[in-house]
């Protein structure tokens, strides 16, 4: 299945941040910018972990940061199980 466009990502950022208090700062059209190489399910993994930032930091909204810090975690996350299934 076909990675969605900017617009798709976009949606799905909407969709699964419908219940989160979220701060003015976010802006979904940056964040699926910047997130070109995400599926749609990496986009639900990334509001769900900035979910878990600002749960952790215990603030009742999610920033944009919350989601930047969760785009790079997922990143990293799947770099480290592409090279675990180089030497497997």
């Amino acid at each position: 299945m076909p990675k969605p466009e900017e617009r798709g990502r976009e949606q799905i950022f909407r969709i699964h941040t419908r219940e989160m208090n979220l701060a003015e700062d976010v802006d979904f059209e940056r964040l699926a910018r910047e997130a070109t190489e995400a599926s749609g399910a990496d986009v639900k993994a990334i509001c769900t972990e900035a979910g878990m930032f600002a749960i952790r930091d215990d603030r009742t909204e999610v920033t944009e940061q919350d989601f930047v810090d969760a785009w790079e975690k997922i990143q990293a996350e799947e770099e480290d199980e592409e090279v675990s299934k180089t030497f497997a």
